[in-house]
């Protein structure tokens, strides 16, 4: 997260004008930044907060699993929609 921090203030700093929307490094940045933000919130309730309640253990194991699904689908469509670098 912090190299794309850096990319996008580098970007800020040039005159060139970029599509971001076809960029794939912002397309992967994002992909991962779905999966780190929420995945740790959600393993950490489960496996603290949760452990004994088993009506709420099964909703965040599917909530995990739609996290990774859309988080490799942007990935994915990155793939798909973006540019390649020259």
């Amino acid at each position: 997260m912090i190299g794309l921090l850096l990319y996008l203030i580098e970007l800020l700093k040039t005159e060139e004008i970029v599509a971001f929307s076809r960029d794939l490094f912002l397309w992967i940045c994002s992909g991962f930044l779905i999966f780190h933000i929420s995945y740790p919130v959600i393993a950490f309730s489960r496996v603290y907060l949760f452990q004994d309640s088993y009506e709420i253990l099964e909703p965040l194991l599917i909530l995990q699993f739609i996290i990774i699904s859309i988080s490799y689908s942007v990935i994915a469509f990155g793939f798909y929609w973006g540019n390649k670098r020259v």
